[in-house]
């Protein structure tokens, strides 16, 4: 009879290999395992790279499909936004602004002239747009954060 240890129920994941290679093998020392490590994490990196890079270009297609859209209410409008820019933040983007062609964060809120809200492009010290409908929206990289200012070199 075969030991459970042998049987394998399938090929094997990829974290089970990455861990594999993580662990040194006997005899070696710790700059080769740490040299295992990080090129097991360069491996991680790049295959996260080109999976982003494919979901990026989904939710392109699926923004050119949402062009003139509207939801039936204002949550549901607020909803669509908040879901686009909780994955525009996993994947590194920012919608691009139609006005000024800076990255900007995709917004709906409440509107005195249209009764489920108006889409804004939301940046940090204005705000561009006011479409009762989804707007084109195009993707871009999100950029540096500027409201953090660059360290400033340390004084001997």
């Amino acid at each position: 009879m075969e030991s459970a240890s042998r049987r394998r129920k399938g090929p094997e994941s990829e974290e089970t290999r990455y861990r594999r290679d993580l662990g040194p093998p006997a005899g070696t020392n710790a700059t080769v395992a740490a040299d295992r490590g990080l090129e097991a994490l360069r491996r991680v990196s790049q295959r996260l790279a080109v999976t982003d890079a494919r979901a990026g270009k989904m939710v392109g297609r699926i923004l050119t499909d949402l062009k003139g859209a509207a939801f039936e209410s204002l949550a549901a409008n607020e909803r669509l936004a908040r879901e686009l820019n909780s994955l525009l933040d996993r994947l590194g983007l920012r919608a691009k602004c139609p006005k000024c062609g800076e990255p900007a964060r995709f917004v709906c809120s409440a509107s005195s002239r249209m009764k489920n809200g108006a889409f804004f492009f939301y940046h940090t010290s204005t705000t561009h747009g006011g479409t009762g409908t989804v707007p084109a929206l195009k993707l871009v990289s999100k950029g540096p954060d500027k409201r953090r200012k660059p360290e400033r070199p340390k004084k001997s």
